[in-house]
Order: C-alpha cells, then sequence, then structure tokens
C-alpha cells in the first residue's frame, strides 16, 4: 500500500490563508447581520415613536376640538336661555304697565299711591322747602293730595307740572336744584327690571359653568 503525498509548505500556507480568510468573511457577515438587526430595532422603535406621538397630538386636538365644540354649546345654551328669561321679563313688564295704567285711571288708588310716591321723593331730597313736579295729567289728583297746606312731612312743597311722565309718579327736586329724586313709575319699574335681568343673568351662568 502506498502512501498519501505530503502537501508541501506553499499548500499548507495557501489553505491556511483561504481558512483565514473564511473566518474574517464569516466575522463580517455575522457583524453586518447583528448591525443589520439592531439598525431595524431602532428604526421599528422610531417609527413606533412617532406612530405614537402623531397619535398623542391627534388625540389632543380631538379633545381640544371636543371642549371647543362643549363650550360654544353651553354658550348658545346659555344664549338660548337668557333669550327666553328675557322674553319672560319684557312680558311681566308689560303687564306691570298695563296694572300701573288701570291704577292711573283709578283717582282713589293712584292718590294713595302718588302721595305715597310725594312723601318718598321729599324725604330722599331733604330739604326744607322742595320743588315736587308731576304731569300735567295728574294735576287733579295731586292737587288733591296736597289740599290746603303744601307741606309733607313739614316740607314746603312748591307743585310744578310738566306735559308728560311717562306711566306716573313724579320728580322731587331741592329748592336749589342741586338734588333731584325721580320717583316715578317708569324709573322705579326700570330700576326692578334691571335688578331682575341681573339675577337672571347671575342664574343663568351659575347652572352653567
Amino acid at each position: 500500500m502506498s502512501a498519501l503525498p505530503q502537501p508541501d509548505a506553499e499548500t499548507l500556507m495557501v489553505e491556511s490563508i483561504r481558512a483565514d480568510a473564511d473566518a474574517q468573511i464569516r466575522a463580517m457577515i455575522d457583524s453586518a447581520n447583528a448591525a443589520a438587526h439592531e439598525e431595524k430595532i431602532q428604526i421599528e422603535k422610531e417609527v413606533q415613536d412617532a406612530r405614537e406621538e402623531i397619535l398623542a397630538r391627534a388625540r389632543d386636538k380631538a379633545k381640544k376640538l371636543r371642549e371647543r365644540e362643549i363650550s360654544l354649546a353651553n354658550v348658545e345654551a346659555r344664549r338660548m336661555v337668557l333669550a327666553a328669561r328675557e322674553q319672560s321679563v319684557n312680558k311681566v313688564c308689560d303687564r306691570i304697565h298695563a296694572a300701573l295704567n288701570i291704577i292711573r285711571a283709578e283717582n282713589t288708588i293712584y292718590r294713595r299711591s302718588l302721595s305715597a310716591l310725594i312723601r318718598e321723593a321729599a324725604a330722599a331730597v331733604g330739604d326744607s322747602r322742595l320743588r315736587i313736579t308731576v304731569s300735567e295729567h295728574d294735576r287733579g289728583v295731586a292737587e288733591a293730595v296736597l289740599t290746603g297746606s303744601p307741606k309733607c312731612n313739614g316740607e314746603d312743597i312748591d307743585l310744578t307740572f310738566v306735559g308728560q311722565h311717562d306711566g306716573g309718579g313724579c320728580v322731587g327736586q331741592s329748592h336749589d336744584g342741586r338734588i333731584v329724586f325721580d320717583n316715578t313709575y317708569a324709573r322705579r319699574l326700570a330700576l326692578a327690571m334691571r335688578a331682575l335681568r341681573g339675577s337672571i343673568i347671575q342664574e343663568v351662568m351659575k347652572h352653567h359653568e
């Protein structure tokens, strides 16, 4: 049996270089695969982070839109309630005007009312001598109220007349003209309506906060 030929030194060197090159190539391939895998993971993470950021912005935008829609709905609800209440206030005001006209047409009732208004105006002015102004329409009633000595609570009163005080009542004025107290039905009704509207607005706002 013949012996196998032994590789010479040059062949061994070539094989060694080839094996070393193969090992380096495999290492480079493994390193490239590992880097590619890490890059893939990083890209997937960045994509997920971007997706979450976009979704968060979208959710925040949707939330703000919903809040804005709710706010606008509340504003509209307040407006509708206020409009309805304003209509009710106007109806009340109209009924009061009608009632005051009835009172003014009844001399006995209006005389008592005008007497109280004159006394109130005199007390508010607080002058020993004052001027009470009433509508020419109410001359007879006013003169009947101040029949005899024109005094009210001890004050000297000059009774004057103008063309019209809408709805009746009187205006008191100090002798020097510095103090004026409007005690007409129109002013008293306007103050009452203003207070009523203010309370309605506060109530509506409180229930729609």
